[in-house]
This record gives structure tokens, sequence and C-alpha cells, in this order.
């Protein structure tokens, strides 16, 4: 399926279902505290954390994925990056991007894989 939907509104909907998945992933480990799940989740799911997993990730990606992640990654920003250089803040933007198009697709098993590969890599 093909979204007509611009990169910052695929992004928009990709920050929260990343927020999401993160959480969830969080949660399942069974960390202590909602202080530690609170500070895991900020570190994670910051720009600075989102361009790190985009790094990770991007030799699993197919074809279409990088050319989703790129537009979005090249899309006009809309606000300051507050906390991440202009470079970090992009990528994070194209790896919001790519999950704001799997999710509104309903490809939540693509999304799961990808979280799940990284997780794999970097477990909490």
């Amino acid at each position: 399926m093909t979204l007509q939907h611009s990169a910052q509104t695929l992004a928009y909907v990709g920050d929260a279902v990343f927020e999401l998945l993160v959480r969830e992933h969080l949660v399942r480990q069974s960390l202590a505290t909602p202080e530690t799940l609170h500070d895991k989740a900020v570190a994670m799911t910051s720009a600075k954390g989102q361009a790190i997993m985009l790094e990770m990730l991007e030799p699993h990606l197919t074809d279409s994925e990088r050319d989703l992640v790129r537009r979005g990654r090249n899309a006009k920003l809309t606000r300051k990056a507050r906390t991440a250089t202009r470079t970090t803040y992009q990528r994070a933007s194209g790896l919001e991007t790519l999950f704001g198009h799997h999710y509104l697709t309903h490809n939540l098993t693509r999304l799961r894989t990808l979280v799940t590969v990284y997780m794999n890599e970097n477990p909490a």
C-alpha cells in the first residue's frame, strides 16, 4: 500500500508508535521501578537514541525502507532540534517516518521485527 502522507505526518505517527514499542519492550524486561523505565525509555526514544538505532538497522532495511528513511531525513524540519544536532534530528526523523509508514500500512510484523533486531543487539 502506498501512502500519500507527508514525511512529517508519517514521522509524527512514527514517533508515538516507536515510544509505545520501546515502553512495551522495557516493561517486558521487568525493570524494577517506573523511574528506571522512564530513564531507559528517554535514552532510547531521544533523537540521539533513534539515530543510533537507525544506524544499527540500516543493513537490515529493504530498498523501499531506505527510500522512506531518506524521505523522512530530507523533509523540511518544522521545528528546531533542541537537544540534538541537525543531522541527528534528521536521522531520527527518518526512523520515525519508517515506523509511521509501517504502522499506517498495518505492517506491524515488520515494525516488531525491526524493534526486536535492535533490542537483541542492545538489551535494556
